[in-house]
């Protein structure tokens, strides 16, 4: 048997093929809502500069807007926690109460803080806008694009910008809440020591959800090399993996169908077989390439062999090298058919 496969265990019960599910018509329409809201927000804020030219006009002729939309983002922790979606709750959670910190603890709380009539206020809006306009319309299109009988699909530049856009909006953005946050807190010091302590714990919460939320980002689009950080997918849903077996390529997830075209026959149907070799590993959020191998022991993929059968009856053409002779012959490839029912981070 070849070093990609080791047989671990017999008569091991297969397990049942996942039923295709159709995106959520709800989750759909939460996406489009979210981000025909955040435009509004987005384009509510450049008008009214434009119109009236003065940030505290401006500030107070808006923020309740977005203070009411960014509040409908409390719906993605539920979510994630449901389930629903596949999110990282802790970060969700994270990146939700940061906001809301904004909103609530900066604008609403404290509206004269000096932070609120600086540009920051118009840049935190043009940030948050693009960023959530598009991620919520590429869900949108992605859920749509799954759905059977549906010619729509993801635009590649819509693609690209959602996972690439953040290296700029993200620290623009973050800079522009701190910057308020400071004010914030120098405002604060006029209400009781309490008040202050709390704004301090909310601040380094900020600065919390800008590392988690950037390293989050930019897993998802840069290669990684090294198998020592494998933290991050043991938390997510839905792995997926790259495996090869005689140098032939598989993109798997828990619970697909591989068809292996030789015959196992040391192996037998119901036992269990270990891949050893693992390209790619990763997730919605995370993508992870090794190039010098994985660590066996912080992967587990195994599969169940569920069926040993041939190919249909093909007719193979032979041509001589020496006479040119043609010689037709009936050919049947071996095939076993292996079911994924493993795929974990140890």
């Amino acid at each position: 048997m070849s070093d990609d496969l080791t047989p671990i265990k017999t008569n091991a019960k297969p397990i049942e093929t996942p039923k295709h599910e159709e995106p959520s018509m709800k989750l759909i329409a939460y996406n489009l809502l979210s981000g025909c809201l955040w435009s509004f927000a987005m384009l509510n804020v450049i008008a009214t500069k434009i119109v009236f030219s003065d940030m505290h006009d401006t500030f107070r002729l808006t923020y309740l807007w977005t203070v009411l939309i960014q509040s409908f983002a409390i719906i993605e922790i539920y979510n994630a926690a449901t389930g629903i979606v596949r999110a990282p709750v802790i970060t969700t959670t994270m990146q939700v109460l940061s906001r809301l910190l904004v909103v609530f603890g900066v604008w609403t709380l404290l509206p004269e803080s000096k932070g609120n009539y600086s540009y920051a206020y118009l840049i935190v809006h043009l940030a948050w806008g693009i960023a959530e306009v598009s991620r919520y319309y590429y869900y949108a299109t992605n859920l749509m694009s799954k759905q059977s009988n549906n010619p729509i699909k993801v635009s590649p530049n819509l693609e690209w910008f959602r996972y690439n856009g953040f290296i700029i909006l993200y620290p623009i953005g973050i800079s522009s809440e701190c910057y308020m946050i400071f004010y914030a807190i120098k405002a604060s010091l006029a209400h009781t020591g309490l008040f202050f302590a709390i704004y301090a714990v909310f601040l380094s919460l900020s600065f919390k959800r800008f590392l988690t939320t950037t390293t989050s980002e930019a897993a998802s689009s840069v290669t990684k090399s090294s198998s020592n950080s494998l933290l991050p997918l043991k938390f997510e849903q839905n792995l997926y993996a790259t495996i090869k077996v005689h140098e032939r390529s598989y993109l798997v997830t828990k619970g697909d169908l591989i068809n292996l075209p030789f015959n196992m026959h040391t192996a037998q149907i119901g036992d269990t077989i270990n891949f050893s070799k693992i390209d790619t590993l990763g997730s919605r959020n995370f993508t992870y390439h090794f190039n010098n191998g994985i660590d066996l022991d912080k992967v587990t993929i195994t599969g169940i062999i569920v069926e040993k059968t041939k190919k249909p009856m093909t007719i193979k053409e032979v041509t001589k090298r020496r006479n040119r002779h043609v010689k037709h012959s009936l050919s049947k490839h071996d095939l076993t058919v292996v079911r994924i029912n493993e795929l974990k981070i140890n």
